[in-house]
């Protein structure tokens, strides 16, 4: 729905403002097509009237990022992504354990991660436990015994969280978190 509602837009707008930009080109080769953050900001673009291209191409460039170069002598950590992007945040903080697990990890691990900050980041404390708990893939759990929440990032992966007040605290991120 969102896609019909944004090629309406463009379509209006490019013929209004005689604009001959291809947008739609842009999008679909960015692979932004499927991606529901970049609908859920266009959709709040749009809420303030037609975008212009030059807000259109902004929000293209914010959300297409350019794949790691991986050496094959010697591999490179991915840096924190959502550490850039949250920083300043008053609703998650990282350890150093969890960057280093983070950077450590294999990459369908660190886009959990990254769905797992971006949730407390958007959702807040209680939304973000909310979901978790609604979704069976995260087990996301308290651990009494260690004084932690824990939440599934694939297979043998998991986060350790703390609150502190709103705000979500990465205690780590890796196998083996408990046997320390």
């Amino acid at each position: 729905m969102r896609s019909l509602i944004f090629v309406a837009t463009l379509m209006f707008a490019n013929f209004a403002q005689g604009n001959s930009c291809d947008i739609f080109g842009r999008i679909n080769s960015a692979g932004l097509d499927s991606n529901p953050q970049f609908w859920d900001d266009f959709a709040r673009l749009s809420d303030r009237g037609t975008p212009s291209e030059t807000e259109i191409t902004a929000l293209i460039q914010k959300h297409t990022t350019a794949p790691p170069v991986v050496s094959v002598a010697a591999p490179v950590a991915r840096e924190w992504a959502p550490r850039a992007e949250f920083a300043g945040s008053s609703r998650v903080q990282f350890t150093r354990n969890s960057e280093k697990g983070y950077n450590s990890s294999p990459p369908q691990v660190q886009r959990k991660a990254d769905d797992l900050v971006r949730m407390f980041e958007e959702r807040g404390r209680s939304g973000a436990i909310h979901e978790l708990k609604a979704q069976p893939s995260w087990s996301f759990e308290y651990l009494k015994e260690h004084g932690v929440y824990s939440a599934r990032l694939s297979g043998g992966y998991r986060a350790t969280i703390v609150f502190e007040g709103e705000k979500a605290v990465l205690k780590g991120i890796g196998k083996d978190l408990y046997n320390h």
